[in-house]
């Protein structure tokens, strides 16, 4: 469900299967478990990716889509959300297998603008604010996209709301945009909503 009430939410659930291996890409921020567990808890991506497993569809690497802005919906359970993920999954169509699939890499490196601390500090230290966040704020980021067959998977190291995500998989020719690869830049939102200090911005 859309936490921020903005554009909707990634609803889609992507397989992309090997012999021994699948990768799984849908969007949910994994935060069943109680904030403070006794231990180490992998969420429902863990418990999913090990019912994964045990089904036959072998080991599993699950992957986030644009979960900036979506949460978990349903009982508030790891175990019982993990379950159903794991139905819907069975569920999904697969296209007939092919002898040869094709498989290409490339990326990018993408400018950053420059911090914006409007948001942090009063108006009256912006400017000192938004030197300490320049001197350790990332100058680039780097976008890699890898093609599977027909399916192109475009990686991004922030958090994206839908609507971001969708633009750049336009902008890219992209299947899916894939959030928290290769860093953390925070949050992705569309510049509509950065202007409007809606959705994610806030």
């Amino acid at each position: 469900v859309d936490r921020s009430g903005q554009d909707g939410v990634d609803s889609r659930l992507t397989r992309i299967s090997f012999r021994t291996a699948q990768l799984v890409v849908f969007a949910a921020h994994p935060t069943l478990v109680p904030r403070a567990p006794a231990s180490l808890d992998p969420d429902f991506p863990g418990r999913f990716s090990q019912l994964e497993e045990e089904a036959g569809r072998g080991v599993t690497l699950f992957l986030q889509g644009a979960v900036g802005n979506a949460r978990a919906v349903g009982p508030h359970d790891a175990a019982t959300f993990a379950a159903r993920l794991s139905s819907a999954s069975a569920s999904v169509r697969l296209a007939e297998p092919r002898e040869n699939v094709w498989l290409g890499y490339r990326r990018v490196n993408v400018a950053l603008p420059r911090p914006d601390a409007s948001r942090l500090v009063p108006s009256l230290l912006r400017n000192a604010g938004e030197n300490v966040l320049c001197r350790f704020a990332p100058r680039t980021a780097e976008l890699p996209a890898i093609r599977l067959g027909d399916m192109t998977l475009l990686a991004v190291p922030g958090e994206l709301t839908f609507a971001a995500a969708r633009r750049l998989e336009n902008a890219a020719s992209a299947s899916r945009a894939v959030s928290l690869v290769n860093g953390y830049l925070g949050y992705v939102e569309t510049p509509d909503a950065v202007r409007q200090r809606a959705g994610e911005s806030k």
